[in-house]
């Protein structure tokens, strides 16, 4: 009874918001994403830090225990090419920072918004192209 008390006195309470669990699949131009890293960053009115995960072969999962909270998120797609896949003016150069693989307008500039729902099953597709006509 004296720590219910004092949790209601001194707000000492674990009553923390919740956090939800995502998952889902990247493609470009029709294939999963082999690498990569996925990012939802809270919108103004949606609490929380930002959450991530890493994508292999097209498949991606936050745990709850480090998910996003409920609301509405701006989703990033980022992925670097490898060397493998540099192109001969990059391999003659030996450029260090390889270039994006996918546009910017799946990164930093993302127009991809997902809502994470206490409701839903919080899974997400996502098929990104790099045909600069489509948007």
């Amino acid at each position: 009874m004296a720590v219910a008390l004092c949790a209601s006195i001194c707000g000492c309470s674990d009553a923390s918001p919740a956090r939800f669990g995502v998952t889902g699949r990247v493609t470009v131009d029709g294939r999963p994403l082999k690498r990569g890293g996925i990012l939802l960053v809270p919108l103004e009115g949606t609490p929380g830090p930002k959450t991530g995960a890493e994508i292999v072969n097209g498949q991606f999962e936050i745990r709850a225990q480090y998910g996003p909270m409920m609301g509405k998120h701006q989703v990033r797609i980022l992925t670097e090419r490898p060397p493998e896949y540099l192109g001969p003016y990059e391999a003659k150069t030996q450029q260090t920072t390889p270039a994006p693989m996918i546009p910017d307008r799946y990164r930093r500039f993302s127009a991809i918004f997902v809502t994470v729902s206490e409701s839903e099953d919080n899974h997400f597709e996502f098929n990104l192209t790099t045909d600069p006509s489509t948007h």
